[in-house]
């Protein structure tokens, strides 16, 4: 398996698959004029936005969340899985797990979107849960985003010697 994850064009499947759904996020996002809630980490705004959904956005939400907010994660956290474990080495190796957690917490988040898109009520448990769960992926992102750029260049550029 690591060898297919560490292969180019796997690589690259997973970039177009992951702008794929982000231009699909954006058109359905524009097209409905939905606030998708894994964009937010405060609870005041989640229920804000909760609050003034239409029964048709509630539902279409529910259907990205079940659908392209699964795939997303995958295709984001293999690309990045991926680059990490062809770009680390020795020591290093055990930072290739961070995708695998970022893909983890994005698809709990959204267990809890769901849970909050289908409730008759507003839990404000489950929205602290889903907010912490959002700060810890965005962490992650950016962490896994950082590591990749860094070891891709340090790769690109051979040892920095002259």
């Amino acid at each position: 398996m690591f060898d297919v994850v560490k292969n180019r064009r796997f690589q690259f499947g997973c970039l177009i698959l992951s702008f794929v759904c982000i231009c699909a996020f954006l058109f359905i996002g524009n097209r409905f004029e939905i606030n998708y809630l894994d964009q937010e980490y405060l609870d005041q705004r989640v229920i804000l936005i909760l609050e003034n959904m239409s029964v048709l956005q509630v539902s279409i939400h529910l259907w990205v969340t079940m659908t392209l907010d699964v795939i997303f994660p995958i295709a984001y956290g293999f690309l990045f899985f991926g680059i990490l474990l062809s770009n680390l080495e020795g020591q290093w190796k055990f930072l290739a797990v961070l995708p695998l957690i970022l893909i983890a917490a994005d698809l709990t988040e959204g267990i809890f979107q769901i849970q909050l898109l289908q409730a008759e009520t507003t839990e404000m448990m489950i929205v602290s849960y889903k907010n912490k769960i959002t700060l810890i992926k965005y962490f992650l992102f950016l962490i896994c985003m950082g590591i990749c750029l860094l070891t891709s260049m340090f790769k690109l550029g051979g040892s920095g010697k002259t």
